[in-house]
């Protein structure tokens, strides 16, 4: 069945009003009709059966003929704090590790960070990840769709990891300890995963990092570019705990 994002306040008694971007997308891309039946999601849990009752030239009513609550989301909550890389780079992590069952996503600026954002330009930037992270939601059929938080320092996201059940960091230089040896038999469920930028983390921030309680891991002999170090994690992860 035809899946496509909503939001709640979209919503008022069993009537169901489609603008903007899903409208263009119904009506256009996949070029639905009346009396079809359709399936709307708020990224809260809920799923909404419907039935097309109208289409105008730049909206559609919906009918609501069943709310169902669902949950797919994996058991493990992972919060991944992603280096800022090239922008299609990161688009890609915040697709496949929304995909993958990624729950929060905080973009760092680390030491070697090639690409500053700031200001205007990083919420701009943040802005369109949200989208990505709901359209890769939608796709892969998430009831809920991550959190994308605002451009942060890699030092004011360390504070973060005090709630977490387990904090770690790929990291190059280690070379004793691999992810799967720290996660196995393990009951976190709750993890924070530090991915670092092209250039890698330096050995002050892998410092800083474990001071503050973050687990130094290896991910293999080869050298993963970040895009691929953050979906691996995040795969092996959702494999081993979730």
């Amino acid at each position: 069945m035809i899946r496509f994002h909503t939001t709640p306040d979209s919503i008022i008694g069993n009537a169901l009003k489609v603008s903007g971007e899903s409208f263009h997308y119904l009506k256009n891309v996949l070029r639905v009709k009346e009396y079809e039946s359709v399936s709307a999601f708020d990224g809260t849990g809920r799923e909404y059966l419907c039935v097309v009752d109208k289409i105008h030239p730049r909206c559609m009513d919906l009918r609501v003929v069943q709310v169902v609550n669902v949950n797919r989301e994996p058991s493990v909550e992972i919060c991944l704090a992603q280096s800022i890389i090239k922008a299609r780079h990161f688009d890609f992590v915040v697709q496949k590790c929304t995909e993958l069952g990624v729950k929060q996503f905080v973009p760092v600026i680390t030491d070697r960070t090639v690409v500053r954002l700031k200001g205007k330009r990083a919420e701009n930037r943040r802005l369109r990840w949200e989208k990505v992270a709901v359209e890769a939601a939608r796709q892969c059929g998430r009831s809920f769709y991550p959190g994308i938080d605002p451009v942060t320092d890699f030092r004011d996201a360390l504070a973060k990891v005090s709630d977490r059940d387990i904090s770690i960091i790929p990291w190059e230089e280690e070379t004793s300890l691999s992810l799967r040896e720290v996660v196995q038999g393990t009951s976190a469920r709750k993890v924070m995963v530090f991915i670092g930028p092209e250039g890698g983390f330096g050995e002050e921030e892998v410092s800083l990092a474990k001071k503050s309680g973050v687990i130094p891991v290896s991910l293999g002999p080869r050298l993963l570019r970040s895009e691929t170090a953050a979906i691996a994690t995040a795969a092996i992860l959702v494999h081993e705990l979730g």
